[in-house]
């Protein structure tokens, strides 16, 4: 059974075959409420700069696409009551008010045309056009007139008497041709055209081509009024009876025609944007000729959309479905009545169930599926059979002889043909589903999960790829074998072999992140938002996007269904369903950017390229705007203050405002991107902030005068300040010198005097003499040492050397050969070059001896001095004794009885510090304890770094 007969039984159900409600152009309307003075308006222009002109009965109306700007007699306009408009290439807005005299605005001033009292010119019947140059034609009834040097001049009396009949002349390289009525018309580009009526023929209008050859445009019907019109390219628009009929103007065929209520004026911009003025009604702007909107029954929203063979089937709200032949979509629809299947539904609210939406529209084979908010229907043939207790149903696809199907409350499978629920695989509410790759995709308001279709297990998407975390509005597979996923909120994502491959979202071009439905159309894939339509081309290697909006001529930005078709784009919105060729692409547009004003703390400036401001000037503030009717001000504009800014900052307001700037030079940056993408061109405006008085040369030269004598008394305390430092330091080397002799009397200390006298009378008493000799001879050698090294502040390695032999030898006859020792020095020091402070290291050896040494029992006593040279050139002095350990030496000092407390290590501190300051050297000393493998202190290790020393 084919669909044809499908769709043959299934109209039998139709209860009405009405016509097409079709408004054939989407448009936009304003009025008061959206800022024009006046809901009366008379007449349109553009200015040089893109301004859209409105001459009203309250006023002279100026609009860029956002912000409506109103001049009246507070402004300088003569009467607030404006009859007609014109905008001419020079920059000029040329007006008649009510006042019936000629006027112009430029630079934000308003001037008077003087009109010599010979012209009786009626100002309320003008016409006015503009050639290629900056000449201003004005035609009326009687005569025609040219603006020249500000002054107006009959072309009768610049040029011979036009006769009557038709007549043809070159005007201003502007082809004029007048007639018997005193029409006029102008080549493409050159602005408005004045025809003139057929008197052998009553439905058509004669218009002329540069060669004079007539062209009739025919209305179609009988007309009264006399037709006026304009030229735009290849359009030619007369209006006529509330009708704006527009032509071809190669041809002569009527392509449009749009009634519109208390018409006056009709007007095509830059962008190709149509406008019409009304008396009473406001103006409204048709964005787009290639836009085919409809309505149903007065009902607008179309919920889902899909095709069978040559009819278009479309699911709306209370219950209803629209077929409509897609050869013939200005002809008529048939509805078909689905409310008798409430009853049956099972939904136990079905009775309240009124407006039922039609959400899902599936065909499959000769099957057409249809979900609404309380029933699943399936019609095949006459049998319409109703899934009881399946509702409210979200979406429904068909594969492997199974139904998906996704409710408000579950997913279940379901059987085919018999429709009966074979499985239920989610307990939770769904908002769209697929099957793919043999598997099940369900959308769900938390986000994507997948369902294996053999074990029935769930993974939950979002968890693993946070992109699909929150609410999935749609699933399509891709020709690709790829997954398309639109959410509401994170854009339009491309999902592969459980991989995310690509993101799209508005800041890459989408009208926006919330996606409300998808279709994919070979490479094709049109993306419905809550803000317009989507159309993205996957075949190349960067995605093109090309957006579709109300701007262009949908009925409505919130997409509910696409479907496309070989030719031909159908999309269901909130107004109806809206129809276009699938090859057309975003229109013409512009983004013209203009500078409105600078202000400093709100007083307006005069317009000027550069500005300079005192260094307190307070909110400095630009205002700007950029022109692109097509974008309805969705525009974004850019600044950057050089000298301030590195990036560019962005903002949708229509000016930006420095508070407060230091002194300095800077240059603002502004461009506006509008929302198609069109860049305007970049203007700039150079500000200087004057430096305060404070940073004037006059201030500065006495700033500097004051600071010289400064310096001066300064210098003189600094003078004396070097000489008190001078006396300090005399006192501290005075200070370091009697340390120095501290130190000499610690090592030389009476104790030690005292035992070496004891030992030489030790000697004498046991008629040693020879002992009693060596000792005296050493220990006199060892004074002499000590007074001559004290005369230098460093000595050689070599000296201090010989002078601890000497006091080594010594010791060890006092303690009786006690102890022995072992001086290492390695071979790299040159002994006699190499310097360190005198009797530096005689302190610890002496500690050794007294606290180490000395409490051993037996005679095997060791002090070993190792002299070696590290890295960095620096001396190091290793002392290492095989004593008792600092631990034990305490203990045994606080139970003996000590004659003489040594002070040379003390005082050998204050010594090392005193000489690092001096020398702004660094010598370090450390000492630790000794030990062995099981941790028991075996001697003490004291090492004395010494950076190199120059004498």
């Amino acid at each position: 059974m084919t669909r044809l007969f499908i769709l043959a039984v299934y109209c039998v159900l139709a209860i009405h075959v009405n016509n097409l409600q079709a408004q054939p152009y989407s448009s936009v309307h304003y009025d008061t409420k959206d800022g024009l003075p006046s809901t009366t308006v008379y007449d349109i222009s553009q200015d040089k700069n893109g301004f859209i002109w409105f001459a009203t009965e309250n006023g002279l109306c100026r609009f860029d696409g956002k912000n409506f700007k109103t001049f009246t007699t507070k402004d300088g306009l003569p009467d607030n009551s404006v009859l007609k408009v014109h905008g001419d290439n020079s920059g000029r807005v040329y007006f008649t008010p009510f006042t019936h005299s000629l006027h112009y605005y430029q630079n934000d001033s308003f001037y008077r045309v003087p009109i010599p009292e010979k012209y009786k010119i009626d100002l309320s019947t003008i016409t006015m056009f503009a050639n290629k140059g900056d000449k201003v034609i004005l035609s009326g009834i009687g005569d025609s007139y040219i603006m020249e040097n500000n002054h107006l001049i009959s072309i009768h009396d610049k040029y011979e008497k036009i006769p009557k009949g038709v007549y043809i002349k070159k005007v201003f390289d502007t082809l004029l041709i007048a007639g018997s009525a005193d029409s006029l018309f102008f080549k493409p580009d050159s602005g408005k055209i004045r025809s003139y009526l057929s008197s052998a023929k009553e439905t058509a209008v004669i218009v002329f081509d540069e060669n004079a050859q007539k062209q009739y445009l025919s209305i179609g019907e009988k007309f009264i009024s006399r037709p006026s019109g304009n030229l735009s390219g290849n359009l030619i628009y007369l209006l006529l009876d509330n009708f704006v009929n527009i032509f071809s103007a190669s041809t002569g065929d009527l392509i449009h025609k749009i009634k519109v209520e208390k018409l006056s004026d009709a007007f095509i911009d830059n962008e190709n944007n149509l406008w019409i003025s009304t008396l009473g009604n406001g103006v409204y702007r048709f964005p787009s000729f290639g836009f085919t909107n409809m309505s149903f029954d007065g009902k607008n929203e179309i919920f889902s959309l899909v095709r069978n063979d040559h009819q278009l089937i479309a699911g709306t709200d209370f219950s209803k479905i629209y077929s409509i032949p897609l050869n013939d979509t200005q002809s008529h629809y048939s509805t078909t009545y689905l409310s008798k299947f409430l009853a049956t539904s099972g939904n136990p609210v079905s009775h309240s169930t009124k407006r039922n939406r039609i959400y899902v529209l599936c065909f499959e084979g000769n099957n057409l599926y249809i979900g609404t908010d309380a029933f699943l229907l399936k019609k095949t043939g006459s049998s319409a059979p109703v899934s009881s207790n399946i509702f409210p149903v979200k979406d429904i696809d068909v594969a492997n002889k199974k139904i998906l199907v996704c409710t408000g409350n579950n997913v279940l499978l379901l059987g085919d043909p018999d429709m009966s629920v074979k499985d239920t695989l989610l307990r939770q509410r769904a908002t769209c589903g697929i099957v793919y790759h043999s598997d099940y995709y369900i959308g769900t308001l938390g986000g994507l999960i997948k369902i294996n279709s053999a074990t029935k297990n769930i993974t939950e998407l979002y968890t693993l790829l946070p992109p699909f975390r929150g609410r999935i509005t749609a699933l399509k597979r891709g020709i690709h074998d790829d997954l398309w996923v639109a959410t509401s909120g994170s854009g339009l994502i491309r999902y592969k072999n459980d991989k995310i491959l690509q993101i799209l979202k508005e800041e890459d071009g989408l009208t926006s992140d919330i996606c409300t439905s998808l279709f994919i159309d070979s490479n094709l894939v049109w993306l419905g938002t809550n803000n317009g339509l989507n159309r993205i081309e996957t075949g190349k290697e960067k995605l093109a996007i090309t957006r579709f909006t109300s701007a262009n001529g949908l009925g409505a930005d919130f997409i509910n269904a696409v479907l496309a078709t070989d030719s031909t784009i159908y999309v269901g919105t909130a107004a109806g369903l809206t129809i276009f060729n699938k090859s057309i692409l975003t229109e013409k547009s512009v983004c013209i950017f203009h500078i409105l004003q600078v202000s400093e703390n709100n007083n307006r400036l005069k317009e000027n390229s550069s500005y300079s401001f005192p260094y307190n000037a307070l909110n400095i503030r630009i205002d700007f705007t950029a022109i692109s009717f097509k974008s309805a001000g969705d525009i974004t504009y850019y600044y950057k203050l050089e000298g301030l800014d590195e990036k560019w900052n962005t903002t949708t307001a229509n000016f930006v405002n420095f508070s407060v700037l230091q002194p300095h030079n800077y240059t603002l940056f502004l461009k506006a991107v509008n929302k198609f993408g069109v860049e305007s061109d970049t203007k700039t405006i150079r500000i200087h902030i004057q430096a305060p008085w404070w940073q004037t040369w006059l201030f500065r030269i006495t700033v500097l005068t004051i600071l010289g004598l400064l310096v001066l008394l300064i210098y003189r305390y600094n003078i004396r300040a070097i000489k008190r430092k001078e006396e300090t330091k005399r006192e501290i080397e005075a200070r370091f010198s009697a340390l120095e002799q501290k130190a000499l009397q610690a090592q030389m200390n009476p104790h030690f005097i005292f035992n070496s006298l004891n030992s030489i009378q030790t000697f004498i008493l046991n008629l040693d003499v020879e002992g009693a000799n060596n000792y005296l001879t050493n220990f006199a050698s060892l004074i002499r040492q000590t007074l001559e090294n004290s005369m230098h502040p460093l000595i050689t390695i070599a000296s201090e050397i010989k002078y601890l032999e000497t006091y080594l030898g010594l010791e060890k006859l006092r303690f009786r050969d006690k102890f022995r020792y072992e001086i290492f020095i390695d071979e790299t020091i040159d002994q006699k070059n190499t310097v360190l402070p005198g009797m530096l290291l005689q302190p610890y050896i002496e500690n050794s001896l007294r606290h180490g040494i000395q409490h051993r029992k037996d005679n095997n006593g060791l002090i070993s001095l190792t002299i070696s040279k590290t890295g960095d050139n620096c001396i190091l002095y290793t002392i290492t004794d095989n004593g008792v350990g600092r631990k034990k030496a305490e203990e045994l000092k606080s139970v003996r009885h000590i004659e003489y407390q040594s002070r040379g290590t003390s005082i050998n501190e204050k010594r090392i510090t005193a000489i690092n300051n001096q020398s702004k050297t660094n010598i370090r000393v450390n000492t630790e304890d000794v030990l062995d493998e099981k941790g028991i202190v075996t001697g003490t290790i004291v090492t004395v770094l010494i950076p190199p020393l120059y004498k």
